[in-house]
């Protein structure tokens, strides 16, 4: 589960479409991560290995010892079984070994699928927690990937690759002018107005960027619901509060659940991609903390020495973002609770 203890191993989705650049990505940051040791998981189309694995090499050259590539398939079906036993064998090295785990996703994964894995295996939760998802965009192709010109699936894809991130990586502006750079900047920030957007050429970031976001603490949760407020999107994001109304956990969880799972109530509020929260609980008033993406969900205490922003005030905030949402039913699930 999604936890704050520093003795977890912290873990990073790298999500974006074909030829994006994550692969150069994750190379760059093992190759520059001097004293930190990092386990990659790789999920590759094809049963070929071979081509990436020379690729990902320390900063003498030789191939990463805790390096798993996961056999044909997306992580989001038939490779479920597979990550979670390379999470395992991770697991198993003890931190001793290995100081961060990074996940790469192929190109036409839902992330959202992926990052349902850390809900769940319990075992595995107890000893990794998922510190953020990060998107890497082809500054060339992205406009005619996310169009409605291009294969309907992929282009959903390619645009809730972008929604869920944490923070997004324009790739490739070497090769595209001024104008082309600012249209995908601001189609980036339409489809995520809360995620940090940095842009570069041949994936030339900073590791800490990547690596340290910790996009599930309480202060970035409200920092996004608090963002997305003030900017235009094309991803439905729709805000809800509650002045000084309190809730039970385990009730909001029912109704989250019925949310993202039953047919019936998606064709009355929409499809959502991802859902934060904050709220006290009516059970015993202390603050609490909603983390939802895809199907899988759930609500954790917030640590009472973890300080809270002055512009929460004692109101219940939650933000939804996916397609077709309907403010009106959503707000309805929530008010009689």
């Amino acid at each position: 589960m999604i936890s704050s203890q520093a003795s977890k191993l912290p873990v990073t989705i790298v999500t974006g479409f074909l030829g994006a650049g994550k692969t150069t990505l994750i190379s760059r940051l093992i190759k520059e991560c001097k004293g930190r040791r990092i386990a990659v998981i790789q999920n590759e189309v094809s049963e070929e290995m071979g081509i990436e694995s020379a690729v990902l090499t320390d900063s003498s050259g030789k191939i990463i010892p805790d390096f798993f590539e996961l056999p044909n398939g997306c992580v989001c079906c038939s490779a479920k079984d597979d990550m979670i036993l390379a999470l395992e064998n991770i697991v198993n090295l003890g931190r001793e070994r290995i100081d961060a785990i990074v996940v790469e996703t192929t190109g036409i994964a839902d992330p959202c699928s992926v990052v349902e894995l850390f809900w769940v295996d319990k075992e595995i939760c107890s000893s990794i927690e998922l510190d953020g998802v990060v998107a890497v965009v082809d500054a060339v192709n992205f406009p005619l990937i996310i169009s409605s010109g291009h294969i309907l699936e992929h282009a959903d894809i390619g645009r809730r690759q972008v929604a869920v991130a944490d923070r997004v990586i324009v790739n490739k502006l070497d090769l595209v002018d001024s104008t082309v750079a600012a249209t995908v900047r601001d189609l980036v920030k339409s489809l995520n107005p809360s995620a940090e957007i940095i842009e570069t050429s041949k994936s030339e970031v900073d590791a800490d960027w990547v690596l340290n976001i910790g996009s599930f603490s309480s202060k970035r949760a409200i920092d996004s619901i608090d963002h997305s407020l003030h900017e235009p999107s094309t991803v439905d994001h729709v805000f809800l509060t509650f002045p000084s109304q309190n809730f039970d956990p385990q009730q909001l969880e029912r109704a989250i659940g019925e949310i993202v799972w039953e047919e019936s109530v998606q064709a009355e509020v929409g499809n959502v991609y991802r859902v934060k929260g904050i709220f006290r609980s009516s059970k015993d008033n202390n603050w609490h903390m909603l983390q939802g993406v895809g199907m899988l969900f759930e609500t954790t205490p917030i640590p009472e020495a973890e300080s809270l922003p002055s512009n929460v005030n004692g109101d219940a905030k939650f933000l939804f973002i996916g397609s077709g949402l309907n403010r009106d039913g959503l707000f309805s699930r929530l008010s009689h609770l």
